[in-house]
């Protein structure tokens, strides 16, 4: 069980082929630090996938990528 206490959602888009270092480095940038035990959600630019990361117990497990979940948007 993963445990996730906040979840944090990106107003930016992020580039869904970066890595663990370069998503840390947003993270840092926007929030200041990475706090453990948080989700932070990311969306490329077409909306249509979203990359979920977490903060284990302290900054030094970095960020582990959870999923790259493709979102399917219905025409109508």
């Amino acid at each position: 069980m993963i445990r996730i206490d906040s979840i944090w959602l990106a107003t930016e888009p992020m580039d869904m082929l970066a890595g663990t270092e370069t998503t840390l480095a947003k993270v840092i940038s926007v929030s200041g630090a990475a706090q453990p035990h948080c989700a932070y959600l990311f969306a490329n630019r077409c909306a249509n996938r979203m990359k979920v990361c977490k903060v284990a117990d302290s900054e030094s497990d970095i960020v582990s990528i959870v999923h790259n979940v493709h979102i399917a948007v219905r025409e109508r």
